[in-house]
Formats: C-alpha cells, structure tokens, sequence
C-alpha cells in the first residue's frame, strides 16, 4: 500500500447572483475532512481556486492549519481507500447560505506509483450544482 501525501483541489465557483460560499468549505478524503481555506478571500463567483495540501512534488501546502490539513498524517490515506470506493471523496459545504460549483477536481498524489483525478464522472450542466441548506450539503465525485 501507499499513502496518499499530496492533494490538489480545484473550485470553480459558477456565474449567477448569489453564488459566493459564504460558509467553510471541506475535503472529504477517505476517512477525513480537510478544510479548504487560505489567506483571502476564496469562492467568489466565476472564479477559480486551487488548494494544496500536504508537501510533495507539487510544492509546499497553501492552506491555512497545514500540519492539521494534511493526508499523510496524523490518519494517514492509503490510494485503496479512495480507489473506486463510491463516496470517499467528497467536498462538502457548512452554511445556510447557498453557493453554486460549476466544476470541481480533486488530484490525489501518493509518490511513485498514484496519481489520480476525480471529477464528477457525469459531469456539471450549466449553470452549476447548488449546495447548502435548502440544496444538499455535499458533492461526491463517483
């Protein structure tokens, strides 16, 4: 087995009135949650943001509380707990404020012999997808 050390996220938050996060945004990974969040302001419509987390080929972490917000530890993710397990990835939205996604990607990284994407295997119509109280609270990519 080998653990995954390094994940990407990429967010596009959609073009409609209203469609701000104004809530905490999490990672779903295996057996964790991780919180997607950075200096500034993040989830600002028809923008995108990346998040890195964990330290590995693609750079140092950017997020805030990185020694918490990593998947090496201290719960390490080994690639089969997320490899074609149906809803162990996920991002997931804490608000009673709506916010519309209008494309998500999670790269997961475990050195030499994983790296893989997750998309939302049926894709994203426009204009997006809402998440929050009065919508769902989570985004699987199975």
């Amino acid at each position: 087995m080998s653990h995954i050390r390094q994940v990407l996220v990429t967010i596009e938050t959609g073009d409609a009135t209203d469609a701000d996060a104004n809530g905490p945004v999490y990672l779903g990974l295996g057996a964790r949650e991780f919180r997607l969040d950075k200096e500034g302001d993040q989830f600002k419509r028809a923008t995108t943001d990346t998040f890195l987390l964990g330290n590995g080929t693609l750079g140092t972490p950017d997020v805030l509380n990185p020694n918490e917000n990593d998947p090496a530890t201290p719960v390490r993710i080994e690639h089969e707990d997320i490899e074609n397990n149906p809803y162990s990835v996920y991002i997931a939205y804490e608000s009673d404020k709506k916010w519309l996604i209008r494309r998500a990607q999670v790269r997961a990284i475990a050195p030499a012999d994983f790296d893989r994407k997750f998309v939302i295997s049926s894709g994203i119509t426009a204009p997006g997808v809402w998440l929050g109280d009065k919508y769902g609270k989570r985004l699987y990519f199975i």
